[in-house]
């Protein structure tokens, strides 16, 4: 069944003022070369929205339609003319209308010139713009699905009328360019154009309606997802099995009311699990399965003869799952117990697994005095390594988890996507969202106990449903990422368990690879203590990196890159502990000397006979020749090189498999990865398991030397025109005043050639890309349109460093800043950047803008790790959510959400710090935009465009200041006032919005049956708007319940409800205006 919102066309003042006004649609509608007349038989698409001003990537503006902009009143949308128009009968024109007709005729010139010249005449099909399908029902269309993106449409030259826009109703445009042909009627489309333009100019001083998501760049897909929808472990070839059981698991407490779950208190009710295999289950064909276990004092035997089951679940509508009941709590840990000794899962997962999932249920069978961490353990008799405490295992429990069960791996996979998606919250719905592409709603504790424990048995299936997509969900984002492939190939090649992959830093890779070609060498690695590293050689040398030329260069800027440089450093001039003979002061010494964190002794009669074959580094640390000793760390690395290199050339071969390729690639970024920390094993002086100082410094300070000898090679080269403006460690930025593209890619090639072949292998200069245009801020900030290859016609937007790509701030900042930078590249016009910021600035002004635009998230990192008294806002809300719950403590790691809103003059910022959820239940809250705006969104905006000589504050000091009280606060005269607006009523007309000392303006009294449109126009608009959000909601949870329960913060349909619930506040006041007519 359909379940899409119907929207009916808007009425006006009469039936026959609707009829016209839809003719008048549908005429603008048609194609090329369509008649007017052909028009009248399409079905009429009427537009509620009103256009918003918004930029493309290119130079012009363009104006899209939102299904949050309330609509246009009738008089101000394009009215047709009469049928006697229509037929082509001529009348005299007024003075106002020939006006409007030299302005249209004007406005048609350029468009008839370029028609008259096309060859194309015939009858085109509308122009499809938006995938949305539309009803052929006449009057009906479908409704807007709020997750897609704004459609994007162009528009005219400013100083012209605007042409009608598209509504997101309807697939066709409403204006096309018009081609002329023989005997069509021309004088039906001029007056048509000239009706628009009235209308428009009879609407000169009316305010442009505003939609609340703030305008941000053009989306790399339809729904902005950050992970691609190719499942990784379908690029896998069939034979490959891993022999791997998983259980996923998630359980339901019934709680009280509001409060987090409490093992002390709150006792399990039901547990669900879903079990796979990449191989049959034991006594079934099938590789997954999915139950639950549910207590029910009244049946407590466990069979599949549904004559013996109770009908707790069955008569709620619950089937294919495999259920199982148990008469109490104890009875339901025998249960998993069982079912983990039948299948015997290697690894047990769950989504956050110390609050919830696996934690809750040992914490639980604990505070009931059953050791479940020992029924469930391949080695129950283990009581030292079978544990769950967070006291014996603190790095685990900010690191994984704390539990430790022996014989079983256990898997918290909100943790594990940290390190494999980059998004601003990981919670279980915004994660399943971007990668597997599925919306999925958030309720509450209270509500799903409340649900569970209905009296009806009409609400139990929700909460069960709710938890079985969680338990599936799981699994499904493990398989689509194919973590569990992934990491079992990292941990064959660098030869450490399953768990150390996820768990263990770099150092314990390198070393793991690193014992293994040491061994048959018979070498034996140092253990230094903490005294012997204190007492190592302080470093001296630090990578080259150069301080920009700080500017916005319009010209190309090449990027070169030396390929993996510290590994090649180490395999060119074989530096390794063991081939190193310490600093050159110390040899020919009989006597011991200080090397690294121990001593070192070189017999003087041995530097004789090898006094042939050492090479001496930049810093003045001796090194012995290949040809002499080939060190551990050269052969290595060259090793991983090699097999990186065969990788990436698997890529090219294959890459038109994206789902391979995308594996494959991250396979040799792996390796890349262990090759680069290589470096930083010999140099970590503070917490190194092997650190020595002569190693790591003769690194870097070759690195340093040989990017100082490219640049040299750049900037004296006559031929090449080139100077390198900025360095950073192994690459180098290089301007070419006045080159084509093909100039700079020409150029490119030969500088990497020419610096390659003045150094020994593998050193080796790449040529990365080419900036055109780019903006240098400072050290390790820029931005630029990227071309990576000569045939690429379209740039692709490339930062590093600012905003864009940083998640220390809001959402909102980093759209803006992207698009203004996108439009600096592109038009090189101040002047729309700065409409363009001002309309935004506007927008959060006068409190149109969406507050999921401007929701900070910043990592908790324990209470223990803030200093007494720090001002930090995670923290803050830490705080005020322990004094009322004990267990909303959040994890380590874990992004809180917060806001900053308005409060009285004085307060500390702290102090205006707010959790979303907050600001959605009370509506005297509002964003602080003073703010957002002069702290967060223009600072960055700053930075780049005063290198351009732009104030971009003085584009805020121009705004007005505009703030106007709610007209709900006069149907509630008895309601609780917080601030100072509530104690103030509206002085503006709802109609004209001109100032008013009376409900209604004397000018719009004259006319009531004006003022009864629009004021019933807008409540409808609203009301529907509401209607069209709640049935999104109805389908996505399921509910059909006038309230919706979902509080998911990722979903942006939950703000559109939340503004629109406010805006309808105002509609029993608008009521009492409407019966004083």
């Amino acid at each position: 069944m359909d379940t899409t919102p119907h929207i009916l066309p808007t009425t006006a003042h009469t039936k026959e003022a609707v009829d016209n006004f839809q003719i008048a649609l549908q005429v603008s509608t048609t194609g090329c070369s369509q008649t007017a007349s052909e028009s009248q038989m399409l079905p009429p698409a009427v537009s509620t929205n009103d256009p918003e001003k918004d930029e493309d990537d290119d130079d012009d503006y363009s104006s899209y339609s939102s299904p949050d902009s309330p609509v246009i009143p009738p008089w101000q949308q394009a009215v047709s003319p009469d049928p006697k128009t229509l037929n082509g009968d001529d009348r005299p024109l007024s003075a106002v209308e020939e006006l409007c007709s030299l302005a249209v005729e004007n406005l048609l010139k350029p468009v008839k010139d370029g028609i008259q010249k096309s060859p194309c005449n015939e009858p085109r099909d509308p122009l499809v713009i938006s995938p949305i399908n539309v009803r052929a029902k006449t009057g009906i269309c479908d409704s807007l699905c709020l997750h897609s993106t704004p459609i994007i449409q162009r528009k005219l030259l400013e100083r012209l009328p605007e042409a009608t826009g598209l509504s997101p109703l309807s697939t066709e445009p409403k204006t096309q360019k018009l081609s002329h042909k023989k005997g069509s009627n021309t004088d039906t489309r001029r007056r048509i154009f000239l009706t628009e333009a009235k209308n428009q100019f009879a609407a000169v001083n009316t305010p442009k309606k505003e939609t609340s998501q703030i305008d941000g760049p053009s989306l790399n897909n339809t729904y902005g997802f950050k992970v691609s929808i190719q499942n990784l472990q379908e690029a896998k070839a069939l034979h490959e099995i891993q022999n791997l059981t998983l259980i996923s698991v998630e359980l339901h407490a019934r709680t009280r009311r509001d409060l987090e779950p409490d093992p002390e208190f709150d006792p399990i009710c039901a547990l669900f699990y879903c079990i796979s295999s990449d191989t049959p289950l034991p006594n079934t064909d099938k590789t997954e399965l999915t139950g639950v276990i549910v207590i029910d004092k009244d049946k407590t035997v466990s069979s599949q003869d549904i004559r013996y089951q109770t009908p707790l679940l069955i008569r709620s509508g619950i089937t294919r799952l495999e259920v199982t009941y148990a008469a109490d709590e104890k009875g339901l840990f025998q249960e998993i117990a069982d079912i983990i000794k039948r299948y015997d899962p290697d690894i047990l997962l769950g989504y956050e697994i110390q609050m919830h999932s696996w934690g809750y249920l040992l914490q639980r069978a604990a505070a009931l005095s059953v050791d479940l961490c020992q029924m469930i353990s391949r080695v129950p008799d283990d009581k030292i390594e079978n544990r769950f405490a967070a006291e014996r295992d603190d790095y685990g429990s900010d690191t994984m988890s704390e539990i430790n069960i022996v014989g079983r791996i256990t898997l918290n996979l909100w943790r594990i996507m940290r390190n494999e998606v980059a998004l601003t919250n990981y919670t279980f719905e915004n994660v399943s969202f971007h990668v597997l592409h599925q919306r999925f709603p958030l309720f509450t504790f209270r509500v799903l106990s409340d649900w569970f424990d209905n009296k009806t048995d009409l609400y139990r299936w929700k909460m069960v449903d709710h938890y079985i997509s969680r338990v599936r969900g799981n699994l499904q984002m493990l398989e689509q990422l194919d973590l569990i492939g992934k990491t079992s190939e990292m941990a064959r090649l660098f030869g450490i368990q399953f768990l150390h992959v996820l768990t263990r830093g770099s150092q314990y890779r390198v070393e793991s690879m690193m014992l293994r070609i040491a061994k048959p060498m018979n070498y034996i690695p140092v253990t230094p203590n903490v005294q012997q590293r204190s007492q190592m050689r302080a470093p001296q040398c630090v990578p080259l990196i150069m301080e920009p030329e700080s500017r916005f260069y319009s010209n190309s800027v090449l990027v070169l890159d030396f390929q993996s440089l510290y590994p090649s450093i180490v395999i060119a001039y074989n530096y390794c502990f063991s081939t190193c003979l310490g600093h050159v002061e110390n040899l020919g010494k009989f006597d011991e000397f200080k090397f690294g964190c121990t001593s070192l002794r070189v017999p003087p009669d041995l530097l004789y006979q090898i006094r042939h074959d050492i090479t001496v580094s930049p810093n003045g640390i001796a090194f012995v020749k290949p040809s002499v000793r080939k060190g551990v760390l050269p052969i290595m690395l060259e090793e991983i090189l090699k097999t990186r290199l065969m990788v990436k050339q698997s890529m090219k071969a294959y890459k038109q498999d994206r789902a391979l390729s995308r594996m494959l690639d991250a396979r040799q970024l792996g390796l890349k990865l262990i090759a680069n920390v290589t470096f930083g094993y010999t140099a970590a002086n503070f917490s190194g398991r092997m650190p020595c100082i002569e190693v790591g410094d003769s690194i870097v300070h070759k690195a340093r030397e040989t990017l100082e000898r490219a640049i040299k090679l750049v900037n004296d080269t006559k031929k090449w025109g080139a100077r390198v403006v900025y360095g950073d460690t192994d690459s180098m930025f290089v301007l070419l005043k006045g080159a084509t593209k093909e100039q700079s890619f020409k150029i490119g090639q030969e500088i990497a050639e020419a610096v390659t072949a003045t150094n020994p292998k593998p050193v080796k200069l790449k040529f990365e890309k080419v900036y055109l245009p780019c903006v240098l801020q400072t050290k390790k900030r820029y931005v630029g349109y990227m071309y990576e290859t000569l045939d690429q016609k379209d740039p692709v937007f490339d930062a590093k460093g600012i905003e864009t790509v940083r998640r220390d701030s809001c959402p909102a900042v980093s759209k803006i800043l992207e698009r203004s930078i996108k439009l600096l590249f592109e038009t090189r016009d101040i002047s729309l950047i700065k409409q363009y910021v001002q309309r935004q600035c506007m927008k959060l002004m006068e409190g149109k803008a969406s507050m999921q635009d401007f929701i900070f998230a910043k990592e908790y990192r324990g209470s223990s790790s803030y200093k007494p008294g720090a001002c930090v806002p995670a923290l803050e809300l830490t705080r005020k959510m322990l004094t009322y719950d004990r267990r909303s403590e959040p994890r380590v790691g874990e992004r809180v959400p917060y806001v900053i809103i308005y409060g009285t003059p004085g307060v500390p910022l702290i102090q205006l710090v707010r959790h979303p959820v907050e600001l959605l239940q009370d509506p005297t809250l509002r964003l602080n935009a003073t703010y957002y705006i002069t702290k967060q969104i223009l600072p960055p905006l700053a930075r780049v465009f005063s290198l351009i000589g732009i104030d971009v504050f003085n584009w805020y000091h121009e705004l007005p200041r505009i703030q106007k009280a709610t007209s709900s606060s006069r149907s509630d005269p008895e309601g609780r006032k917080g601030t100072i607006s509530q104690y103030f009523t509206t002085l503006h007309c709802p109609v004209c919005d001109d100032l008013t000392q009376h409900g209604v303006c004397s000018k719009c009294r004259s006319q009531p049956q004006h003022v009864a449109v629009i004021l019933n126009q807008e409540i409808r608009e609203l009301e529907r708007k509401q209607e069209q959000l709640v049935k999104i909601c109805k389908n996505c949870t399921g509910c059909f319940d006038r309230h919706i329960p979902c509080v998911s913060l990722n979903c942006p349909v939950l703000f559109k409800l939340s503004r629109v619930n406010r805006e309808l506040s105002k509609a029993p006041y608008l009521r009492q205006l409407l019966d004083q007519f």
